[in-house]
């Protein structure tokens, strides 16, 4: 595509409210599902951002970002797997995906997937074919201790680097990133020719690491696989007993500190400028008949 098309794909935001709509609305019955199976969860990440200052998605966000205490989440695994789980106004228009289901899926959180629409990345050389979804995510807790903390999340590091290898030829070459990242992606393409790597075996111990600790009992909680790795293990009294917000129509549950959480993941928040906008990622959505 060259630029002046890539622009005008960009800027036409026509099927951007489609997509926001279609999740917003996944989330209102997962939110449902939650309060009558007496789960506790959290919205997090952009989610919060939107949540406070737009009291709806980002302008071009395009995901919805969760989570909930590992022994919650595992809860949900198990009623999703025991086909307790069901999701009003959907009938069979929805599926959940965690790799304990499912080897091909990539990621350790779990993913509710709106079936109603096909959506397609602009971005992504190989045209795939996903759907609107939420991610949501275990929140684990650490070791206490500073040193054992710090061994902890050096292990964790090595994990996540050898998924990477794991998965490496799936990188996206023409995703935007940092010159750092880029390097990374090389030296992790050339690991993946000499190392024959299980990624089902790798998530399976990160699993097993995090869940050691239990957020209750420990100084700092969080959403380890996330972007931001051990820089999401808040102290754990950010998460609280939950705030109240507002995002688009859906009453939703923010970290109690919220502005505590802003700072402490992203150091504060400001609004994007329209070329940072245009920057962030667009899709294709198709309603299916």
């Amino acid at each position: 595509m060259d630029i002046t098309a890539l622009k005008n794909a960009l800027t036409n935001t026509s099927q951007l409210p489609a997509l926001q709509k279609s999740q917003s609305t996944l989330l209102a019955s997962l939110i449902n599902f939650f309060r009558e199976n007496n789960f506790t969860y959290f919205v997090t990440g952009g989610t919060v951002l939107g949540a406070k200052y737009y009291q709806g998605f980002i302008p071009y966000d395009d995901d919805i970002d969760m989570a909930m205490p590992r022994e919650d989440f595992e809860r949900f695994l198990s009623m999703v797997e025991n086909k307790n789980f069901e999701l009003k106004n959907f009938g069979n228009n929805y599926q959940v995906q965690h790799f304990s289901m499912d080897e091909k899926f990539k990621y350790t959180i779990a993913r509710v997937e709106n079936l109603s629409y096909d959506v397609i990345d602009i971005m992504d050389i190989h045209n795939t074919s996903a759907h609107p979804s939420i991610d949501i995510a275990p929140i684990d807790g650490t070791p206490n201790n500073r040193l054992v903390r710090k061994i902890f999340f050096s292990k964790l590091y090595i994990l996540r680097g050898f998924l990477t290898v794991a998965y490496s030829n799936s990188i996206n070459p023409i995703r935007r990133q940092t010159l750092s990242h880029k390097l990374q992606t090389v030296i992790a393409k050339i690991c993946s020719h000499f190392l024959n790597l299980n990624p089902t075996k790798i998530k399976r111990q990160i699993e097993k690491t995090l869940s050691q600790y239990d957020m209750k009992t420990s100084n700092y909680s969080g959403t380890y696989m996330g972007s931001y790795r051990d820089k999401e293990m808040l102290p754990t009294y950010i998460w609280g007993e939950g705030s109240h917000g507002h995002f688009e129509d859906v009453n939703v549950v923010l970290p109690e500190y919220s502005d505590e959480y802003v700072d402490k993941l992203y150091g504060g928040f400001r609004y994007y400028t329209d070329d940072e906008l245009l920057k962030d990622r667009h899709y294709i959505i198709k309603e299916k008949l």
